[in-house]
Formats: C-alpha cells, structure tokens, sequence
C-alpha cells in the first residue's frame, strides 16, 4: 500500500504530537530506554526536527535510509 500525503495537512504539528505522545509513553517501557527506526529518505526531515539522533546499524537499508532513535 503506497502511503497517502497530504500537503494541506503538512506543517500543523499533528505529526510532531502524534510523535511526540508515542515517545512519552513508550518512557520506562524499554531496556534501551530509547525507540529505534529506519526513516525513509522523504521522512529524514521531519524525524530530525522532532529531535531524533543518528544511530549506528548492523543491517543494511535501503538507499538514502537512515537509522535513528528517540531517546526515552
């Protein structure tokens, strides 16, 4: 299933709140103590204003993927 965007709704923030929430309650449910993903290169951006931080990654991703985490 290709992923919907939707301009109008860019730039409003649900997307930082929505993130943001997710981060606040996955807090003392990690031994990592942090979220792990692979960001797709469209969403680079966005994960970086949130405040993501670059990780080191075993795995080999796609082109123009990163890895990040969110620490909790």
């Amino acid at each position: 299933m290709q992923p919907v965007c939707r301009p109008r709704y860019q730039g409003q923030g649900l997307g930082r709140a929505l993130m943001l929430a997710a981060i606040e309650h996955c807090k003392g449910k990690s031994e990592k103590q942090a979220i792990w993903l692979n960001a797709a290169p469209n969403a680079i951006p966005f994960y970086q204003a949130v405040g993501r931080i670059s990780r080191s990654n075993q795995q080999t991703l796609p082109q123009g993927f990163s890895a990040m985490q969110f620490l909790l």
